[in-house]
């Protein structure tokens, strides 16, 4: 470990790379050799372990010791957003990135993002991502929510706050808003510790445990005066099982009130009079949402399937035991739909139901198979899947699930 290990270099580097870290052990090493690689190599990496119990700590004393642009501080445990402010206060450059210790990013993400601080001398940098499951395998590429360009005069950003929690394009994820499809950002360095100083100020910031990294962009973005935003994909986001199970032991509701205090004043500091009801509808959605994932309480039906009306009377397979093959197979029973069969790869096992083997949908006698999938890729591959199997594609449904919260938040514009 160098001497304290929190001492940073006296010569000022262009880009930092804050890593808040916490049990992450199985990922670390993955995400650090990530930055290592990188093209764009005037950078230091801050890592702050916010009081991790197993080896973590230890992996980032190790990158400390063997590289002089590496530091590693050790905190007690007092949450991410913590963590990265605690980062972000010790940083010496122009621009600040943050990456989760269990995520990675590509080797030309720093050098093509700071090229684009350099040519439009703007305060924010915004790329897409790429989501993974827990095996690594593709979930979906996030880029296109918000029209490229460099977004600079006040006309201009008031576009991007109009699109900062909904979005009034026709993609996918539109309830996202501008961050549901810009994962990777870059900020200057100004702004962050900005930002950073002043939610510190709110006493109950260390209870926001759930989408904190979102909290902060929001909060910058807020207050951003010019923002340019790429379709470029840098950034890998990892569906950790360990931080699923975090979030569910975590007080959701309670982290959910003290979210929207803090958007609330945020806003009414630094947003648009109209930004409030947009607030309102991504937080509704996104407490309902989070019952469900965190707290396994459905108190709506997510997923209607969009041919439902075409398979009256007929014989369909089901392929999906997620929420969204649930939600079909409901719907179906209620509406002279046969199932003759309900199957899914992951074997999951259902209470009302039991499902079959993949291979048996040979062995039944059909009209169609419908694919029950959220993400497009999933479907994809449960469409090659099938053709393998020697199933006719023109009876494989692919079709994207309607969300039915989403369709009940933005009816007639309002929330419903």
């Amino acid at each position: 470990m160098k001497e304290e290990s929190n001492v940073l270099n006296e010569s000022k580097k262009k880009a930092s790379i804050i890593m808040p870290v916490y049990n992450t052990e199985k990922y670390l090493d993955e995400a650090i050799k990530s930055v290592l690689r990188q093209t764009f190599q005037d950078w230091e990496l801050i890592l702050v372990d916010d009081g991790s119990t197993d080896t973590s700590g230890e992996i980032c004393d190790i990158y400390s010791e063997k590289d002089n642009r590496i530091y590693a501080y050790h905190t007690d445990n007092s949450g991410a957003l913590c963590a990265t402010f605690f980062g972000i206060e010790r940083s010496q450059s122009d621009c600040i990135f943050i990456i989760d210790s269990d995520d990675w990013v590509e080797p030309n993400m720093i050098e093509e993002m700071m090229t684009s601080f350099e040519e439009n001398k703007c305060d924010m940098v915004c790329a897409g991502r790429v989501d993974h499951d827990f095996q690594g395998n593709v979930q979906r590429i996030i880029n296109n929510n918000v029209k490229c360009g460099y977004y600079s005069n006040i006309e201009e950003m008031k576009y991007i706050k109009r699109n900062l929690f909904l979005s009034d394009s026709d993609c996918d994820y539109n309830i996202g808003g501008f961050l549901g499809h810009k994962g990777t950002k870059g900020i200057s360095a100004e702004l962050a510790k900005a930002v950073a100083r002043e939610l510190k100020e709110y006493e109950e910031i260390k209870n926001v445990k759930l989408y904190e990294d979102r909290l902060f962009s929001y909060c910058c973005l807020l207050r951003a005066h010019s923002v340019k935003v790429t379709d470029s994909t840098y950034y890998h986001y990892r569906y950790n099982e360990e931080s699923v199970f975090r979030s569910k032991n975590c007080k959701f509701l309670s982290g959910m009130e003290v979210y929207d205090n803090i958007m609330r004043k945020q806003i009414a500091l630094y947003g648009t009079s109209d930004m409030t009801e947009q607030w309102e509808r991504w937080y509704i959605f996104t407490l309902l949402k989070g019952l469900k994932k965190y707290k396994n309480i459905n108190p709506l039906a997510s997923y209607k399937c969009p041919v439902m009306d075409d398979l009256k009377g007929k014989k369909v397979v089901i392929f999906g035991a997620g929420q969204v093959g649930v939600d079909y197979y409901n719907d179906f029973l209620n509406n002279d739909i046969d199932v003759v069969l309900w199957t899914d790869n992951s074997k999951k096992k259902r209470e009302d139901y039991q499902l079959s083997n993949a291979d048996d949908i040979m062995e039944k006698d059909f009209d169609y198979v419908v694919c029950a999938a959220a993400s497009e890729m999933t479907m994809k591959r449960i469409k090659e899947q099938l053709v393998e199997m020697g199933i006719d594609k023109d009876v494989i449904l692919c079709e994207k699930p309607i969300d039915k919260w989403f369709s009940a938040l933005i009816k007639d514009g309002r929330v419903m």
